[in-house]
């Protein structure tokens, strides 16, 4: 989350309440919360903008620079453009002033302060780079599998046995979390109770589900990555 930023992650305010997440979770999937949250549970309101869902931006300028050289052969040029990015997003901290400063007067770099930047670059992004999305997808699968599992028979009885269907809805099981805890705290709201002193029943049980998978391997795949870089 530090890697590519909480606001870019959740489109602006972390969320803090069951509709805020609903909603974030909505866009995220390229849907309006409104055909989420509408009158038919069927799969006819699941559907999404021809943008399709949100996905984590590539915030290693450099690295991409070298991928389209090495990968695809495309002689990619060091532009202007491409090396502000880095300056403002990649090396904010770590860039020497004397290099900042010039390049704000003058938008100019020798060969040698370009290869410093690039290098300053690479030692920030080596962290996105050797962090294995691939595994961290797989084990959040497993997790969803899991969750899907506990909530399902309240879901059928609540939602009818249309809200999941296969697989390929498994993030959308979330989505359900959320909903039934957002009437739920609507509830809370009319009755004036505090949230200190309201226990949802369908997040407890959602709890239940992801705290000991957090507390068992949350961090697995950080701290396989803190082992790479420190062997590296």
């Amino acid at each position: 989350m530090e890697t590519h930023g909480k606001e870019r992650m959740f489109r602006g305010k972390v969320p803090t309440t069951p509709m805020e997440s609903l909603k974030d979770l909505c866009y995220m999937m390229g849907m309006s919360p409104l055909q989420f949250v509408g009158g038919n549970r069927g799969k006819e309101t699941k559907k999404q903008s021809p943008q399709g869902p949100s996905a984590l931006e590539e915030n290693s300028p450099v690295s991409l620079v070298f991928r389209e050289r090495i990968v695809k052969g495309t002689e990619t040029p060091f532009t202007v453009a491409m090396v502000e990015r880095v300056l403002q997003e990649t090396i904010t901290s770590t860039f020497p002033a004397k290099l900042r400063n010039q390049w704000a007067r003058s938008q100019t770099m020798t060969p040698l302060e370009l290869l410093v930047t690039l290098r300053a670059g690479l030692m920030v992004e080596r962290e996105s780079i050797r962090f294995d999305y691939i595994k961290m997808h797989v084990r959040c699968m497993a997790v969803l599998r899991d969750l899907h599992s506990a909530v399902d028979a309240t879901f059928t009885r609540a939602f009818g046995p249309e809200y999941f269907e296969n697989e390929t809805q498994l993030a959308w099981v979330v989505g359900w979390v959320f909903l039934m805890a957002s009437g739920s705290d609507l509830l809370r709201q009319k009755m004036k109770i505090r949230d200190t002193e309201w226990e949802s029943k369908i997040m407890g049980v959602s709890g239940g589900v992801l705290l000991p998978w957090i507390a068992r391997e949350g961090d697995a795949e950080c701290v396989k990555l803190r082992k790479v870089l420190g062997a590296s």
